[in-house]
């Protein structure tokens, strides 16, 4: 039997909206690794709605 690594990551999910509460469509949404310049993006859909996926344990700028 052969062993496999697992490394745990994570997902962050948001909804962007504007000052009157409106969702924003299509904007482009970032997760940078501090201290990497690692990128993880993401773009909001019609509701605002974003999901940031595989992130590593790690401190991120947004």
């Amino acid at each position: 039997m052969r062993n496999v690594g697992f490394t745990p990551s994570y997902t962050v999910a948001g909804t962007l909206t504007d000052a009157e509460g409106k969702p924003i469509e299509a904007a482009r949404v970032e997760a940078v690794l501090k201290d990497k310049d690692e990128k993880i993006v993401s773009v909001t859909n019609g509701a605002g709605i974003f999901f940031l996926e595989n992130l590593q344990q790690g401190t991120y700028n947004l």
